[in-house]
């Protein structure tokens, strides 16, 4: 009986992590109009950013993550459309920009994102929403892949103003350098 009740905590793990990976996946096959969604500006936020001392360009920050270090598996841009399975009930209509990458496979925990609110209480409930991820992760790497309770004990959720930011690397380090640079 032990046996085979270990076995369906694993199938139900598994599931979980295709399903979450076959939605990301299937974002990733959307219209490939990428920076649209996650560059955009009105003109309005734009003219706020350029009598802003430290606007910062979250798209930018992202990807120096991405390129400055390594993880072990691919990370894809996901699509505006599979946020809400990502991050449930993020508030995006009052998110001004955003530039999210997450683990291809779904093997890994590995996670960029970037945000810039529109103010600094949306930029709370997002810090809210990017730590419920890591603890929904926690939960569902403790059975699929222990190993990544690691990496995800050392995630990194960082809110600066209406900046918020997490990395899911093995390098907790560089990800805190690269942000606090910006």
């Amino acid at each position: 009986m032990k046996k085979t009740t270990g076995k369906i905590k694993m199938l139900a793990a598994l599931s979980v992590l295709t399903l979450t990976a076959s939605t990301v996946l299937y974002g990733c096959g959307g219209s490939g109009d990428t920076k649209k969604t996650s560059t955009t500006t009105s003109s309005a936020a734009a003219s706020a950013k350029s009598s802003q001392a430290a606007a910062v360009d979250v798209t930018k920050v992202a990807d120096r993550l991405l390129n400055e270090i390594k993880y072990d598996d691919k990370l894809a841009e996901a699509e505006k459309e599979s946020l809400d399975v990502i991050y449930p009930g993020l508030p995006k209509d009052k998110i001004k920009a955003m530039k999210i990458y997450v683990s291809s496979s779904g093997g890994t925990s590995e996670e960029i994102a970037a945000f810039e609110a529109g103010d600094e209480e949306t930029a709370k409930e997002i810090e809210t929403k990017l730590k419920e991820r890591v603890e929904a992760q926690k939960t569902s790497f403790k059975n699929y892949v222990p190993e990544e309770l690691k990496r995800l004990e050392n995630a990194l959720v960082i809110r600066k103003g209406n900046y918020v930011y997490l990395s899911v690397s093995g390098d907790p380090d560089k990800a805190k350098s690269i942000i606090e640079e910006n």
